[in-house]
């Protein structure tokens, strides 16, 4: 605090007041993220499990005499469930960090 030699000690300005409309909860933030993570995770581990099919498009190379044959690949499901695991983790995050003082 400093002093003036008319008025006294003046408080040192702190951080603006919250605005009512533009807060958002460190709760609301951690349902959303465990309810899209679990979303993602489910879509991810759907999508990686369609890829272990044996269905798949074919073509016949004649000149080459072998068989193409073309499978679905796992990396949309895994990224898919990277991004769940990730939502999750930043929702316990979230939930620790309100619990520490």
């Amino acid at each position: 605090m400093t002093t003036t030699p008319h008025h006294g000690p003046v408080p040192f300005p702190g951080p603006p007041p919250a605005r009512g409309g533009s807060h958002v909860s460190a709760t609301v933030v951690a349902r959303t993220a465990v309810v899209l993570g679990v979303v993602a995770l489910g879509a991810g581990s759907w999508l990686t499990s369609r890829a272990q099919t044996s269905v798949a498009w074919f073509a016949y190379a004649p000149l080459s005499e072998s068989t193409l044959t073309i499978s679905p690949s796992p990396t949309p499901g895994l990224l898919l469930v990277g991004a769940g695991l990730l939502l999750v983790g930043l929702a316990v995050g979230v939930v620790i960090g309100r619990r520490l003082p």
